[in-house]
């Protein structure tokens, strides 16, 4: 990725964070939970019925 690429991946991310701690404080949370979500449907039994 050049820069100008890089900086707006950057900046993306940054406000997503900042939107994600937003609304945690606002809705008096005190953890944020983050989990791995490759592969998903492989790891969770029965969701084969819900693919596309």
């Amino acid at each position: 990725m050049g820069d100008r690429e890089m900086w707006w991946v950057e900046n993306y991310l940054h406000r997503i964070s900042k939107a994600i701690a937003h609304e945690a404080v606002a809705h008096g949370c005190d953890r944020i939970a983050l989990e791995e979500l490759t592969d998903i449907r492989d790891r969770m039994p029965g969701v084969q019925k819900f693919r596309a």
